[in-house]
């Protein structure tokens, strides 16, 4: 039965980058057919978060923790300079869309994507170094974007701070301590026999959420313009400005290859899930517009970073190749 599930997680790995854009096109599909399923969305992302920190314990983060230098660069280049960047180019790029800026920004002020781990063992990272970013970022998420949003964004839009730190304390921080908490509480024991089970459904849940989250824009959205174009293109180069940040933030302070390929893809993910749900339930309808166009792109620029880092690390003879 192990083997079977296994096999199942594997294969829906390998397809993620597709399973996206296909959820993001079954909700526009559907619309409000599904749209009665909606308040489960915050229980089925919390779940998703449980289920991805049950296999985080609190010494992945005191061994990383006595190696603080790579904390203190994703943190750097994650809540000031990349969010910074986007800020200034969105601006450049959208002056009389205020709404897209704004949803730039919440889209990479957002916590890194648990996901990231995933590519991270794919491409032979340091797994706790991947594990403990994303428990201390999603741990701050409340603070931290909250305050993204309201300082890049000042006085342009109304951002409800307290039901947005409501928000991320239910659907990310508590289920991520219950998880930790019960990891070692069983010693382990829970995450290796529910592991199989839970690696697989999250990921389809993970498609649940984002369809029901988008099934709830037709009617919302305004008519499809040629800005459409130029925010799936903004969105495209910001993404992969965020993995090269990470590779070049990883070579400018030497840190060891399996670092900067943890360091890459914490980086480049958003929790563009929860991206999502803050910007249709917290911003104006178009906001939501950057953040849809994330959910596209992300995974399979992922993967295109992936092979572009890993081919680099191989060919300066520090990683060894894959069989």
């Amino acid at each position: 039965m192990f083997h079977y599930l296994n096999r199942v997680n594997s294969f829906l790995e390998k397809v993620m980058p597709l399973l996206t854009p296909f959820a993001v096109a079954l909700g526009l599909v559907l619309g409000r057919r599904i749209g009665w399923a909606a308040p489960s969305i915050v229980p089925l992302f919390a779940f998703i978060t449980f289920s991805g920190a049950l296999s985080l314990t609190v010494d992945d983060a005191r061994t990383v923790i006595r190696r603080p230098l790579p904390i203190f660069l994703f943190f750097a280049l994650f809540h000031a300079i990349i969010p910074i960047m986007v800020r200034l180019l969105a601006g450049l790029a959208f002056p009389q869309r205020t709404d897209y800026v704004t949803g730039f920004i919440l889209l990479f002020s957002i916590p890194t994507a648990v996901s990231g781990f995933i590519w991270t063992s794919i491409y032979r990272g340091n797994g706790p170094l991947s594990l403990a970013l994303i428990l201390i970022d999603t741990l701050l998420a409340p603070l931290t974007v909250s305050a993204t949003v309201s300082l890049l964004m000042g006085q342009r839009v109304a951002v409800d701070t307290g039901s947005m730190f409501a928000s991320l304390l239910f659907m990310v921080v508590i289920p991520s301590i219950a998880g930790i908490a019960l990891n070692e509480a069983s010693r382990g024991r829970i995450p290796k026999a529910a592991g199989p089970a839970l690696k697989p459904l999250s990921k389809l849940l993970l498609v649940a959420v984002i369809a029901l989250n988008v099934s709830r824009l037709p009617g919302r959205l305004p008519p499809l313009d040629w800005s459409l174009a130029a925010v799936a293109a903004a969105c495209v180069a910001f993404t992969l400005g965020g993995f090269a940040l990470g590779r070049l933030g990883g070579s400018i302070a030497k840190l060891p290859p399996e670092d900067t390929v943890a360091l890459t893809f914490a980086a480049g993910m958003r929790n563009i899930s929860a991206a999502l749900v803050l910007a249709i339930s917290f911003f104006p309808p178009s906001a939501a517009v950057p953040v849809v166009t994330g959910i596209l792109f992300q995974q399979t620029l992922a993967a295109l970073s992936g092979v572009g880092l890993v081919q680099k690390l191989v060919n300066r003879g520090h990683v060894p190749p894959k069989p």
